[in-house]
């Protein structure tokens, strides 16, 4: 093995390669969703425990919208996709 070759590591994001529009979508989208969804919801709770029922709303409509854009992007990619295999 070559000097300063890294082997069975994974590629940190700023170097990972920018995704076709005909490649598969990887996981990582759906676990930053799922983990931004938990988070949310851990945020509502503690907050509408303090009493503060209106910014434990606020949280969760702010959290549904970066939720939404995180979810227009993967759709975009998905035209991105048919478009390039039907050619348009």
């Amino acid at each position: 093995m070559r000097r300063g070759a890294r082997r069975g590591r994974r590629e940190g994001p700023a170097r990972r390669r920018a995704r076709a529009p005909g490649e598969a979508l990887n996981a990582d989208v759906i676990w930053q969703i799922a983990g931004l969804g938990i988070l949310i919801v851990v945020v509502h709770s503690v907050i509408k425990t303090a009493g503060r029922d209106e910014l434990a709303w606020m949280v969760t409509v702010a959290g549904v919208v970066v939720v939404l854009f995180r979810v227009i992007g993967v759709v975009n990619q998905l035209f991105q996709a048919v478009r390039s295999v039907f050619q348009m």
